[in-house]
Order: structure tokens, then sequence, then C-alpha cells
């Protein structure tokens, strides 16, 4: 981040699941919302509320009424979704593909329905490129392309962009989806 993207980056650490991560993550938000423009620390311009895979049951605390109700109070205008559950590269069972549904579609939607009755005026989902699956080396990637032979973590990531945008449709809000690339390096899955 340095090096590509110099910038100041604060962190406000929370508890990513359980009965104490939305009390935490409002917490959170309001923290930074109250820090003064011009005070000895700059206000941040970006908020990013993110964390890692797990159960639907671990991402929910993420959405729950008490952060959605604060986000809206808060003012807040732009939210970044990256909230979903990876892709993994083991066989995946029904039940598997049951929470990539609810994590990566279900959730996604329902960030989208809370923002639109908020102040929120732009939504950018980071999505994955594995949505392009197996296309031919001749076969540019592009918006409206999606490739063959797609597993069940880029179905669920194409399905929770269209249902972004279904929901947004006809809305104040400006929709972008950022289609993810592949990460190289030690230990990437």
């Amino acid at each position: 981040l340095k090096e590509r993207f110099p910038s100041h980056v604060m962190l406000w650490p929370v508890t990513v699941q359980g009965e104490k991560c939305s009390i935490e993550v409002v917490s959170a938000i309001k923290g930074f919302n109250e820090i003064e423009t011009t005070g000895p620390i700059p206000k941040p311009e970006l908020l990013i509320i993110a964390r890692g895979g797990g159960s639907i049951e671990d991402l929910w605390g993420f959405n729950e009424e008490n952060v959605v109700r604060f986000l809206n109070d808060a003012g807040i205008t732009h939210i970044i979704n990256t909230i979903g559950k990876a892709h993994d590269l083991r066989k995946t069972s029904e039940q598997d593909e049951l929470m990539y549904m609810r994590a990566n579609v279900d959730l996604t939607d329902k960030i989208a329905a809370a923002a639109k009755f908020s102040k929120v005026s732009k939504l950018i989902l980071l999505s994955s490129s594995k949505i392009y699956g197996n296309l031919v080396s001749s076969e540019n990637p592009s918006e409206h392309k999606v490739g063959r032979n797609l597993n069940t973590y880029g179905k669920t990531k194409y399905e929770g962009e269209k249902a972004l945008l279904q929901r947004l449709k006809g809305s104040k809000i400006r929709p972008i989806i950022i289609r993810m690339p592949l990460v190289y390096g030690k230990n990437v899955k």
C-alpha cells in the first residue's frame, strides 16, 4: 500500500462474528464519523467495512438492522461491499452451494435493499474474475460476458451482481462492480 498507493490508513479492530459484532461495527463507524475534519488526525474520506469469509451466520453481524440504521443516520454516502463467501478449491456439497448463495447473492441483495432507503449514492461491489470461468484466450472479458463452466463461486458472484443491479434499477444509487483479478504470491489459494 505504501509503495503503490501512498495514503493515510486507519484501522478500527472489531469482533467480526458473534453477539458483539454488530455493536462493535456500529461503534467503529461512529468513532470514525466523530473525527473532526480539522483535527490532529484527519477524518477518513472513505470507510471500508470488511472481513474474511465464513459461514452466513458468521457474516450476519454486518447485516444487522442496527448497523444498517446507523449507516443511514451517520450520512454514509458510499459503501464498498466486500462481504461474501470466497472460493474454495475443494469439491462443494449442496450445503456449501447454499452457503455460497446466501452469502454472495442474498447478502448482496440485502445490502443493496438497505442502501436504497438510506443516503447512499454509490455502492461498490467487489466481485470476482471467476465470473469469466473458462474463456478461451481469443475472447476478451467484458462486463457483458460470462465464461463457461463456472464453479459455484463464479456462478454465485455473477448472481450477486445481477441481484445488485436489479435491486438498484431506477434508484438514485450508482452501482459499481469491480471484478477483482487473481492475486499471485506465496500461500495464495
